[in-house]
């Protein structure tokens, strides 16, 4: 695996950017996984070839303001099997993954508490399921997520409450 990056802060910390570039190199890659073909339920095992995954990650992050928090990232990735045994595309690997989300901490004067709404959002373009690609793909996805923490402003303890999808 090999991976090279650049990264920047300006602003005073308020601004932070980084791009990184990647490339994975597996020799003999070994898989596993199912499908349904015609009905009937198909197994596959063993050494599918080589692999390689290539691509670039691009992150943002900017906090306007004491306490509020905005971030985006965005992966481009090119799996793609080299001298196969079978005819597919890589499995769970979207070409095209894109986040975004924000924090907000509300300080509550004089009591020591800090209350910290979060949401996420997750953007994944459409991608195979099984190691033969016979059954259907996941088609392109957005998941939101949401949060609430409240802890201490000095960090003594944190109570979070998370919805995932």
């Amino acid at each position: 695996t090999y991976e090279a990056g650049v990264a920047a802060r300006a602003f005073e910390g308020r601004l932070d950017a980084k791009l990184t570039g990647f490339l994975l190199d597996v020799s003999a890659f070994q898989a596993s996984g199912a499908g349904i073909a015609g009905g009937v339920p198909q197994f596959g095992a063993g050494t599918v070839g080589d692999y390689r995954n290539q691509g670039v990650e691009a992150e943002l992050s900017v906090r306007p303001a004491d306490g509020f928090s905005l971030y985006g990232n965005l992966t481009w990735q090119d799996a793609r099997y080299r001298r196969a045994a079978i005819a597919a595309d890589p499995m769970f690997t979207p070409d095209l993954t894109i986040g975004a989300g924000g924090r907000w901490d509300i300080s509550l004067p004089m009591s020591g508490i800090v209350l910290s709404p979060q949401v996420d959002l997750l953007w994944r373009s459409a991608q195979q399921l099984d190691l033969l690609n016979l059954g259907p793909s996941a088609p392109a996805t957005l998941l939101v997520d949401g949060g609430f923490a409240i802890r201490t402003d000095d960090d003594n303890w944190l109570l979070t409450l998370t919805c995932r999808n």
